[in-house]
């Protein structure tokens, strides 16, 4: 592991602290005064962390002149293309089907949360369910390219193997019970 890889580890956990110390905490105290404002400057403070974590590690990947298949971002081929492009295609039918459906709806509807905490973070309007697809997506290429992969990657280099499976089985359940 190289100084720039240190370096890179350092700036995921002093924005995983960021995230902890100051933006939810801030999050929490603004959702008192403006609810709807303080969503928006979350998701927006968000998104802005993750891609800045992505750009540095792009950045290293590049100054190290490393190789992009020692992050598995090679385009699928064969069977697997055409088997991805299916499953996201039927994702994507159904999903627009329940978004059209509920954009064209005139009558505000009430869901009801399974955790009440969620009630906070989750779009209100029309134009923060667009702010939180964004932070989704977001969250999903950010999170499995350079936290998921790159982080595994390196504990397994330090520590062998055993540390990757060991991280990727912490990594999975962390993450089951966010989901909305």
């Amino acid at each position: 592991m190289t100084t720039p890889d240190l370096l890179y580890l350092a700036l995921i956990a002093i924005g995983l602290f960021l995230d902890y110390f100051v933006l939810w905490p801030t999050f929490l105290r603004r959702s008192q005064a403006d609810p709807g404002r303080a969503r928006l400057w979350l998701w927006s403070g968000w998104m802005i962390m993750l891609w800045i974590l992505v750009a540095a590690g792009v950045a290293l990947w590049l100054f190290e002149a490393r190789a992009w298949e020692s992050l598995r971002l090679m385009a699928p081929h064969g069977w697997r293309l055409w088997g991805a492009i299916g499953l996201v295609l039927m994702l994507v039918i159904t999903y627009a089907r329940t978004v059209v459906r509920i954009a064209r709806s005139k009558r505000p509807k009430r869901i009801k949360m399974g955790n009440p905490h969620v009630e906070k973070l989750a779009p209100h309007t029309r134009s923060e369910l667009g702010w939180w697809v964004a932070v989704s997506l977001s969250a999903g290429v950010c999170e499995e390219l350079f936290f998921a992969d790159t982080s595994s990657g390196y504990f397994s280099q330090c520590l062998g193997c055993g540390a990757r499976l060991h991280f990727r089985s912490l990594y999975l359940p962390q993450h089951m019970h966010t989901k909305v």
